[in-house]
């Protein structure tokens, strides 16, 4: 969820206040839909991990948490590797997405970040 706060202090004239052009009047702040952690948006300019950002998914802006949370695991001693990068894990590791088991950073590849 995108909420836009007023982070404006009310600076006086004399020191450059743009009154309702004020940058910080109407800031974006991203919250996950399930836990209700506060994320990042998408920066195009910057390298974010997939902690930082949410994702969305079925109808929904998710952290990767929760994200990964919304699909079946396998079992807990069960050794297999992720289908997206190859990498040992344990069954309860990956989620199982089309077929797939995927670790989180392979899950997060395949969703959309959520930006402004």
């Amino acid at each position: 969820m995108i909420e836009y706060i007023n982070e404006c202090a009310g600076c006086a004239a004399e020191l450059g206040c743009d009154g309702r052009a004020c940058r910080y009047m109407n800031v974006p702040r991203f919250y996950c839909d399930g836990c209700g952690a506060e994320k990042e948006g998408r920066d195009r300019t910057k390298r974010q991990s997939a902690d930082e950002v949410l994702y969305e998914y079925d109808g929904n802006e998710l952290c990767i948490e929760c994200l990964f949370n919304e699909f079946p695991r396998g079992e807990a001693d069960e050794e297999t590797e992720c289908g997206g990068c190859g990498s040992g894990a344990y069954g309860s590791e990956l989620a199982e997405v089309d077929d797939r088991r995927l670790c989180k950073q392979c899950l997060a590849k395949e969703f959309e970040r959520v930006s402004v």
